[in-house]
């Protein structure tokens, strides 16, 4: 298989570059808890009309389109369905494949164009690229990446999957970067990167309305998101009511689908000077794929460090946030011991380069 070209510059790619803390607040509480409820209603925003973006490939043509949100999410769906990649339900691997692209971000620090970047690639590394994405965000993030196994485990496989699906990978990961996924995902900052939930909007497209209404899956329109959350906002800001969201204290989504009203809360944060980091974010759902979506979007919409995901039936079980939070600990130990074994790995391998070095200038 041929190897990636720009090995360096593709790690510059992704999306964080510094390991951030663990855990900055402590363990969720009633009394620090906020729950959120979001307001399931239908309305469809009009989306902008497409634009040109400035992303060209040398003398070559300009090969993206800035589209909406929405478009790259129909456009994504359309492509994944007309590759018949999977029997049954490939759900997971879809979104695996564009939730991935979402950890990238537009250009690399020593100025690589990751569509181009990608666009160059064939399928078989373009798959292992796809590996790397996740495997290097996880030494980074590695409870919210292994939060997010439901739509990546496909990629831990022992064998490469059948040839239909490194196709699909490579038709669904060309047909994204070409409408304008990373000019949406891929912003350096963070408050560009709240506009919109891809993969909510994607995974609405993905699954059937009979599928969508078993599971009560009802997504909460952006605007509307966007409006409920600066109406509490301003609400809070009048009362002095101990219950309401302050630094420090955690927000609990029982029902948190993708994590959209989180992306409109973090929006409007930002616009008004306060840092989303100041706070602790819990999500649940029932879904694994929605829940796992919830942590890729934690990551896009740079929610901080304190961030819990948990999938499960809030009403069933009431007791999420602390299992997630347990769960959080256990990940962390496993990670550092990993890393551990790992820094030891290279400091032995680097005094066997050394001794035998040593050894060929004495003999």
């Amino acid at each position: 298989m041929a190897k990636p070209p720009r090995t360096q510059g593709q790690l510059d790619l992704f999306a964080q570059h510094v390991l951030p803390a663990q855990g900055t607040l402590p363990a969720p509480t009633p009394a620090t808890t906020t729950r959120v409820s979001p307001l399931a209603t239908a309305a469809k925003a009009t989306p902008p009309q497409p634009t040109v973006s400035a992303l060209a490939d040398g003398d070559r043509r300009t090969r993206t389109l800035r589209k909406s949100a929405s478009d790259i999410a129909e456009i994504a769906a359309e492509t994944w369905h007309r590759q018949h990649a999977v029997a049954g339900d490939g759900i997971a691997i879809a979104m695996g494949i564009v939730a991935g692209l979402t950890l990238l971000r537009k250009t690399s620090r020593d100025g690589v164009d990751t569509a181009t970047f990608l666009l160059d690639l064939d399928p078989p590394t373009l798959l292992e690229f796809h590996r790397r994405i996740w495997a290097y965000t996880w030494i980074r993030h590695p409870y919210l990446i292994d939060c997010a196994r439901a739509i990546h485990d496909w990629l831990n496989e022992d064998t490469d999957p059948p040839a239909k699906i490194v196709s699909a990978v490579h038709a669904v990961t060309h047909a994204v970067i070409r409408a304008g996924l990373l000019d949406i995902t891929g912003d350096p900052d963070p408050a560009l990167r709240c506009d919109a939930d891809v993969l909510g909007l994607f995974l609405t497209r993905l699954r059937s309305q009979g599928a969508g209404a078993a599971l009560a899956e009802i997504h909460t329109p952006p605007d509307v998101a966007n409006l409920l959350t600066s109406i509490l906002n301003a609400a809070a800001k009048l009362t002095i009511e101990p219950g309401q969201p302050k630094p420090g204290g955690w927000l609990d989504e029982p029902a948190a689908g993708t994590g959209g009203m989180f992306r409109a809360a973090a929006m409007v944060m930002r616009e008004q000077g306060t840092n989303p980091h100041d706070f602790g974010w819990s999500m649940t759902d029932l879904d694994p794929i929605a829940a796992a979506a919830c942590a890729v979007n934690a990551l896009v919409w740079d929610l901080g460090p304190s961030v819990l995901v948990w999938c499960g039936d809030t009403l069933a079980e009431g007791d999420g946030p602390a299992r997630a939070w347990e769960r959080r600990k256990a990940v962390l130990e496993h990670h550092d011991h990993m890393m551990s074994i790992a820094s030891m790995t290279a400091a032995v391998r680097q005094t066997q380069i050394l001794l035998s070095r040593f050894e060929r200038e004495v003999a």
